[in-house]
């Protein structure tokens, strides 16, 4: 992926796999006539010839003056996931792959799990000597305490281990889930704008909700200089937005 540079960010990505995958593997309703309706923006970059999703599992690396942070960790080396394929027991050259991109795994400063699922988390930890440790040592881990409290209750045994063999190790090293981020942990430098929305509800914003004429969206805006935030739900009405934009949003 190419580098994007915002103002003195800079962002790119490592990738630990990427291929064709099956739409109805990740998409349960992605049957292929749905699927073929939107090929004229998923084609090229996100659809194959064959109907098949375009799948990559990356870490972003955000890289500052004095700060590189990663933004998800994949699936990792040597990870039991009971037999299920792609992720049982990968070995890949990923570790190698971020040290050529420049970032050595003592450099990082921070690493962000946007959530906890299986190819999110992988490489917070290393298998040394039988134990699982963290991969970036000097890191700060960070993700969001509703994940921890949802996926350490979960009974299920594929999410289990995910949790004690990339989660719960860095805890156990030193992580606070119950610690809460002010507006300076979250934005930083001098003048500094992050705006996001939610996609499915989560500790910060309420993902979309859709009604039989619309949708609603839940975003949030941060500015660092003057530490506001500003908070906006917003209502869009579908079929004028199929109608402006030629797509199909139902």
């Amino acid at each position: 992926m190419n580098r994007l540079r915002l103002g003195r960010v800079d962002v790119s990505a490592v990738v630990e796999r990427a291929g064709p995958t099956r739409p109805t593997w990740l998409l349960p309703d992605a049957a292929p006539e749905a699927v073929e309706r939107h090929r004229d923006w998923l084609a090229p970059h996100f659809l194959d010839a064959k109907g098949r999703f375009l799948q990559s599992i990356h870490t972003f690396v955000v890289r500052a003056p004095g700060l590189t942070v990663l933004v998800d960790t994949c699936v990792g080396n040597d990870k039991d996931r009971g037999g299920r394929q792609p992720f049982h027991m990968m070995r890949t050259t990923f570790l190698d792959d971020l040290r050529a991109a420049g970032v050595a795994p003592d450099a990082v400063d921070v690493v962000l799990c946007t959530h906890l699922h299986v190819d999110h988390v992988g490489w917070n930890t290393r298998l040394d000597d039988g134990r699982w440790v963290p991969t970036f040592p000097r890191a700060r881990y960070l993700f969001a305490r509703r994940e921890w409290e949802h996926w350490s209750s979960e009974a299920d045994a594929d999410a289990g281990r995910v949790m004690a063999d990339s989660v719960t190790p860095i805890v156990d090293a030193g992580l606070d889930p119950d610690r809460k981020l002010t507006t300076d942990d979250l934005v930083g430098g001098d003048n500094l704008f992050v705006a996001a929305t939610g996609v499915t509800d989560g500790a910060l914003l309420n993902g979309v909700k859709y009604t039989r004429d619309g949708a609603e969206t839940d975003s949030i805006v941060i500015r660092s200089r003057s530490g506001t935030v500003r908070r906006v739900q917003a209502w869009h009405e579908l079929d004028k937005l199929t109608r402006f934009s030629g797509r199909e949003y139902r």
